[in-house]
């Protein structure tokens, strides 16, 4: 299935945002990916009804709270000798090859994001062959410190990544800019630059609802405090 082959360009507030009006793979969209290692897609699916119907199946599942395994963070905050809380969400974990079972919508949104994923794989060569999939959500004054994808164990003997890209598909139809839990996504254009001069280049994307946000798994990004319920 090839997703987006037109786009509606929307400019939201310091990135680009992309609108789908087809389904078909759109070079503007792989050109933007590259060189700017995110993308941010709105109205994804379209339907509000099916976000909200899809909102209240993950709802019904029996989320535990996120634990941080090898060296994901960039540090780990010591008190007194004791790590600091470090992430606030509660997590799901779902077998991507037992799909089905939790709702039409669900399924028709992996589908949609399995195609996506196939498109990219052949028509850039990225070496995406497999999905881990995790529902997760925020709570009030809940937050996710600065940490990247691809920690120790996530690397394969040949050195390379095993976590490619990141897909965050984001239910939260009623959010407000004073909801807060935004992803903040730190970006790598002359990251080492601006290090030494004390500074970091960073971006922050709203989770509202229908949005969908891909970024390459090396990307440090962290998830600021919620003021509300966020789902993801």
């Amino acid at each position: 299935m090839r997703l987006f082959s037109s786009f509606c360009k929307i400019q939201r507030r310091g990135f680009q945002s992309i609108a789908p009006n087809s389904e078909y793979l759109n070079d503007f969209m792989v050109k933007n990916l590259h060189e700017k290692k995110f993308l941010v897609i709105d109205n994804f699916l379209g339907k509000k009804e099916s976000i909200r119907n899809i909102l209240e199946d993950v709802k019904r599942l029996e989320l535990i709270p996120g634990r941080i395994k090898g060296d994901q963070l960039e540090n780990l905050s010591k008190i007194d000798g004791k790590i600091v809380e470090t992430r606030g969400d509660r997590i799901y974990w779902l077998d991507s090859s037992k799909q089905g079972g939790i709702g039409i919508e669900f399924d028709e949104l992996l589908h949609k994001i399995d195609g996506l994923r196939d498109e990219l794989r052949k028509t850039v060569f990225l070496p995406v062959h497999s999905t881990e999939i995790q529902v997760a959500c925020y709570s009030p004054g809940t937050f996710y410190k600065k940490h990247t994808d691809n920690g120790s164990r996530f690397v394969l003997k040949n050195g390379t990544a095993e976590r490619i890209l990141a897909v965050i598909y984001y239910l939260n139809l009623e959010y407000k800019r004073e909801d807060g839990g935004c992803l903040r996504l730190y970006l790598p254009s002359n990251q080492d630059q601006l290090k030494e001069e004390g500074k970091e280049r960073w971006i922050d994307i709203e989770p509202l609802g229908d949005r969908l946000l891909m970024f390459f798994s090396e990307l440090e990004h962290e998830v600021l405090h919620t003021q509300s319920e966020r789902w993801a």
